[in-house]
């Protein structure tokens, strides 16, 4: 939906699937040294803060890094790894020098949406308001923003219903 609303339009199947990978380099953590993960998302939850800075500080590299790397080297389109690798930068000051960066400013205002929503557990507590220089650079007024935000609202808690993920015991069906 973001996607469509901005101004010029990007291909909202390309910004989508960039959007369900942008935190690949997230799963490759988990999946190589589930412990130290853990204390990641335990510290990020505990100080407020984005996982990104505490990846940085104990590992020397992030999951947007490796995230990249793992890209390349499954060949994903060009647009998804700049999207995977650029969606916690200065998305705006990038725009600028590096237009096709934009797909990595859609994923990143997606990403502050769904985590307002409560949508998901990606590791990060930094929960902000959408950026209104990056809103106006993509072309997307406030109105739009508040639109998107409660379709996406809306679509999760079908889901959440439709998958009885909002019963007492659900997350003990799934594990």
């Amino acid at each position: 939906a973001i996607a469509d609303s901005t101004s010029p339009q990007m291909d909202g199947q390309l910004a989508y699937v960039a959007g369900l990978l942008h935190d690949i380099g997230k799963y490759a953590l988990i999946e190589t040294m589930p412990k130290s993960f853990f204390r990641i998302s335990e510290q990020a939850k505990t100080e407020r803060t984005g996982s990104l800075a505490i990846e940085q500080k104990n590992m020397g590299i992030d999951h947007t890094l490796i995230g990249k790397r793992l890209a390349e080297k499954w060949q994903l389109p060009d647009l998804i790894t700049l999207a995977i690798w650029l969606h916690h930068s200065m998305t705006v000051t990038i725009l600028r020098e590096m237009p096709e960066s934009r797909i990595a400013a859609v994923v990143q205002l997606a990403d502050s949406l769904a985590r307002q929503s409560g949508i998901g557990n990606s590791g990060s507590y930094d929960l902000t308001e959408p950026d209104e220089a990056l809103t106006d650079e993509l072309g997307i007024d406030s109105e739009q923003i508040k639109q998107i935000h409660q379709k996406v609202r809306d679509e999760a808690e079908k889901k959440i219903a439709s998958l009885g993920l909002d019963a007492p015991d659900a997350m003990q069906k799934y594990f």
